[in-house]
């Protein structure tokens, strides 16, 4: 048998969280002292948590009697992390917490609450990267390309190398032969342009690199505590 909840927990399961949410609230309406309304009113936060609506999911989590995960949640998503921390210890919600850890860049401290799960590797191979160093490739672009070469771009590497070294050679050429000629400078110029614009773009993409594997390392992190989520 359907229970009153049941069409509002089929659209919920279906991620169909809006439409999910319209009939908690339908619920609350016709029944706000129901005997599913705290239920409603738990799933309903769990709808605008997953729309990130974070100030409409805190306000239903503050109605229920006891503290909830999705209270710690609200206040997470709100950046208001010391309330958050202080729910996700009250209720020993570890992964939440090592969650915390992560998105702080403290991945020794998050992974043993993802050991035995597809995190853990996410996190393992997060602690053996050595991040680049966005002045370090700028000393590197001392040689063309050798800073995209550090950042791990070869394909930039080789292409900065080329251009670089082309224009460079070029401006020698017309110099060696006539001091005054237009084309030396020219092409001198654009050297060192391009000289100083692989070392910049280098130290870029050095701080991209280190994103990329920390936004790798999070996304395994925040999909295995998602799992913790309520299912109805």
């Amino acid at each position: 048998m359907v229970g009153p909840l049941g069409y509002a927990d089929h659209l919920y399961a279906d991620h169909e969280y809006f439409r999910a949410a319209g009939e908690y609230h339908r619920y609350l309406y016709e029944q706000p002292q129901g005997p599913a309304s705290t239920a409603a009113r738990e799933r309903l936060g769990w709808c605008y948590v997953h729309g990130r609506r974070w100030d409409q999911a805190l306000a239903q989590f503050r109605q229920l009697p006891t503290d909830t995960l999705g209270l710690g949640r609200a206040y997470l998503g709100l950046g208001q992390r010391t309330a958050a921390e202080s729910v996700f210890r009250g209720l020993q919600a570890e992964r939440q917490l090592a969650r915390m850890a992560a998105e702080e860049g403290r991945w020794a401290e998050a992974l043993p609450a993802f050991q035995g799960t597809p995190a853990e590797a996410a996190l393992q191979a997060r602690l053996a990267y050595q991040p680049r160093w966005p002045a370090l490739a700028v000393a590197c672009a001392v040689v063309p390309g050798g800073g995209y070469l550090y950042a791990g771009r070869t394909q930039d590497a080789l292409s900065a190398f080329s251009v670089t070294a082309g224009f460079g050679a070029t401006a020698f050429y017309y110099f060696t032969r006539d001091p005054g000629n237009p084309i030396g400078y020219a092409t001198g110029g654009l050297t060192a342009v391009f000289w100083a614009g692989s070392a910049f773009g280098a130290a870029r993409e050095a701080q991209r690199a280190n994103a990329e594997e920390d936004a790798r390392a999070l996304a395994a992190v925040e999909a295995e505590a998602d799992r913790a989520e309520p299912a109805w």
